[in-house]
């Protein structure tokens, strides 16, 4: 973990930059889909040296969604419910959490560290074609 959070620190000014570039919602389906990939790799690494590399590669994609959700959340909601706004956030991210955590640990003494991987990985994947859906229909119901 110490890994993930040192690359995620340090990708932060790189990662701003970006987001100013290619906009928040591409950075948030980036880093949803390429860290849903790097679970996917995880299985497969045949020695700690591939897994250290992988926790920057993580780290930096973990970063990207984050800052650029709440980057996103501080374009469209309205700059008097924007201190609600980020509160809910907080507060879905800390349940998520909590929730995670026991839910993944019940799947690998169920199923094994194969299977925890493919969902880990099958829900961030999800989540970018959800967003992705869901955005196209939100921009479609603004044109009308």
């Amino acid at each position: 973990m110490g890994v993930i959070r040192l690359a995620s620190a340090l990708s932060q000014p790189f990662l701003g930059v970006l987001a100013d570039i290619v906009g928040s919602t591409r950075l948030i389906a980036l880093g949803l889909a390429a860290s849903g990939f790097s679970y996917f790799v995880l299985d497969y690494l045949p020695e700690i040296s591939f897994i250290y590399a992988l926790d920057v590669v993580q780290g930096t994609f973990f970063a990207a969604t984050e800052m650029a959700t709440m980057l996103r959340l501080m374009t469209i909601v309205s700059r008097k419910n924007l201190s609600r706004a980020m509160g809910v956030y907080g507060f879905a991210e800390d349940v998520g959490g909590m929730i995670s955590s026991p839910t993944l640990n019940s799947v690998y003494d169920w199923a094994g560290p194969s299977l925890t991987l493919f969902l880990l990985a099958s829900a961030l994947v999800s989540g970018v074609v959800l967003s992705s859906l869901l955005g196209k229909q939100a921009k479609a119901k603004q044109r009308i």
